[in-house]
């Protein structure tokens, strides 16, 4: 009767059965429930397999980057180990050195019969991170019918479904912490907010693009300059401690990374990019420092707004000038939906959002990168769905040569430059939080 009390007690005290957002968390909690058994990209496979040998054989220190993220997998992996079946088969790996993502091997992995469970298992640890963020954006949204509509946004957006429960990636991990940057730093908890972010850097690198815009948001022009100095400091110690941990522990190990014979920064990618080998990169480069410089003049004072327009701009702009992988774009979404909180007009913010969602779709629906937004995402479910024809393969086959106006390139070219101008008009509506934000 007590605890039946106490319930009662905290359900009354909190609203919930009144509240709507806990109905569209349910629903969303639901819908996810139901996507993740069926749908799984080869990284998923690749991923896991990594997981999967480095708790059979005792490995600590699997690589130098997302340590963070494969902490937590291991972790909920090792939980759950009892379940998985047919470990020696499924997930043998005879050399550690090669790519662990072989098409050959994830057809194993989906055809045995407990595929369904496994998928469940593996992309658990991604639900409960993103039911945490669901949370960290209402608690972070002052009005709560605002809350409620960023919440919602937030359950039901394409991107992140995608991104996490159909093609199975672990977006979810790192933005549950950049979503707790953003509260904490709206708390004036700096120290805490730079802990977060550090853990969201070791979760996905492309978050210390963030960093600098951190260090900057936590300088306030009214606070004394020791003041200032003793908000800055800590938190930048704490961000270059997370950038170097993981070259540390090499070092401390006295060896490489189990599965990495070179680290990120000697990828010959990273070097192409650090050399300038990428036509795009110089524009990326000018609008970060710009953003930078433009930051450090600004006499706003709030930092969570500073962090979220300032980070959201930046990955808006990469977005802009690349376009690799359809499920990147989730590293953007979180920052205009938590923005939500300062913009005068609500219409103009969802809107954009709305259309981002939309072109987003439509462009990825023609680029069609292989094996990435096509049916065969569903090969877990069903083996045939490897077998239909991509949108690009239909759409070519429809059209042809016979009109040369609706050329599959010049389709994609102009879908781009769509996509481009709905990132801009986004960009815009962040900008504008800025003013209002302050007047608040």
């Amino acid at each position: 009767m007590q605890l039946a009390r106490a319930y009662d007690s905290l359900m009354t005290k909190y609203r919930v059965a009144d509240n709507p957002v806990v109905t569209i968390v349910l629903f969303g909690v639901l819908l996810r429930l139901l996507i993740m058994p069926f749908f799984a990209h080869v990284d998923l496979f690749s991923e896991f397999r990594r997981v999967v040998y480095s708790i059979s054989n005792d490995i600590y220190f699997p690589q130098q980057n997302r340590l963070v993220t494969f902490y937590i997998e291991y972790l909920f992996v090792w939980l759950f180990f009892p379940f998985l079946e047919n470990v020696d088969k499924i997930f043998y790996l005879e050399d550690i050195s090669l790519s662990t993502s072989n098409m050959s091997d994830f057809y194993i992995f989906v055809n045995d019969t407990s595929i369904f469970r496994h998928l469940f298992i593996f992309k658990l640890p991604y639900l409960i991170c993103d039911v945490v963020t669901m949370w960290l954006i209402w608690q972070f949204i002052d009005d709560k019918k605002r809350a409620t509509i960023a919440v919602a946004i937030w359950v039901f957006n394409p991107i992140t479904l995608f991104a996490v429960y159909f093609f199975g990636r672990y977006e979810a991990i790192p933005i549950m912490f950049i979503a707790a940057t953003a509260v904490l730093l709206k708390k004036d908890k700096p120290v805490w907010a730079a802990i977060c972010l550090a853990l969201a850097i070791n979760s996905r690198e492309i978050y210390v693009v963030t960093a600098p815009i951190f260090i900057i948001a936590l300088y306030d022009d009214e606070m004394r300059f020791w003041t200032n100095i003793k908000r800055i400091v800590p938190a930048l110690i704490i961000l270059a401690v997370a950038v170097i941990v993981p070259l540390a522990l090499t070092k401390i190990l006295g060896g490489q990374a189990a599965f990495s014979s070179k680290n990120v920064y000697q990828d010959s990618r990273a070097n192409a990019l650090y050399a300038m080998s990428y036509h795009w990169f110089y524009p990326l480069v000018f609008g970060y420092f710009l953003l930078l410089s433009s930051l450090l003049t600004q006499t706003h004072r709030r930092s969570e707004l500073t962090y979220l327009f300032g980070s959201g701009l930046v990955i808006a702009v990469y977005f802009m000038v690349t376009g690799h992988s359809a499920h990147y774009v989730a590293w953007l979404l979180l920052f205009p939906v938590l923005l939500i909180n300062y913009v005068a007009r609500l219409r103009d913010m969802v809107i954009a959002i709305l259309l981002l969602f939309l072109f987003w779709f439509v462009y990825r629906l023609f680029k069609t990168d292989v094996n990435l937004f096509t049916l065969f995402l569903a090969v877990p479910f069903n083996m045939e769905f490897a077998l239909y024809k991509t949108f690009q393969q239909l759409y070519m086959g429809w059209v042809g040569d016979t009109r040369a106006i609706f050329e599959y390139t010049k389709v994609l070219n102009a879908l781009k430059t769509a996509f481009t101008a709905v990132l801009v008009f986004l960009s815009i509506q962040m900008y504008r939080c800025i003013k209002t934000g302050d007047d608040r």
